[in-house]
């Protein structure tokens, strides 16, 4: 008697519960397991990396929209009612990001260190802004510390996927 294991987008091998050491033992004796990261296929690896490529333009794209919101609240215009979440979303993206970024260097793949320490600056000023930003009573100061930190993040996130595409 023969049972597979379960079936998922990673193929692993059955196992072979047809002879144990103790009757009625449901556990298999000749168990052998490849590494996780040699169970994927190389379009899972494609896969994800252009993931985490997608990820990485759409973090631009929203600190864009997030530095064009502050800037225009530094100039003295209300803040809008959808601009906080807009930048909770990209700073959200970020740590999305990251956390693929992880499980790409975990499954093998190979890039610069400097890309993902970059990476990580990158959290410092998206704190800065939603820490100092979100105390302040006066918009136009809030607006400030909010563009001046999304031009640091955006300047770091910027030079990580520079990095990161010319490194794929």
């Amino acid at each position: 008697l023969r049972k597979a294991a379960h079936v998922s987008r990673r193929w692993r091998p059955p196992l072979d519960y047809t002879a144990s050491d103790e009757i009625g033992s449901s556990r298999p004796t000749n168990v052998t397991r490849v590494s996780d990261a040699s169970c994927f296929r190389q379009e899972d690896f494609y896969t994800m990396t252009a993931l985490h490529s997608t990820v990485g333009t759409l973090i631009i794209v929203g600190y864009i929209v997030v530095l064009a919101l502050n800037v225009r609240m530094a100039v003295g215009r209300p803040m809008q009612s959808w601009q906080r979440p807009v930048s909770f979303g990209a700073a959200t993206l970020v740590l999305v990001q990251i956390m693929l970024g992880f499980s790409l260097l975990g499954d093998g793949q190979d890039i610069p260190a400097i890309h993902f320490i970059i990476a990580l600056l990158a959290i410092i000023p998206i704190g800065a802004e939603h820490a100092l930003g979100s105390k302040e009573p006066d918009t136009r100061k809030a607006g400030r510390i909010g563009a001046i930190a999304n031009v640091i993040t955006l300047a770091i996130v910027l030079a990580a996927y520079i990095i990161g595409e010319t490194n794929t």
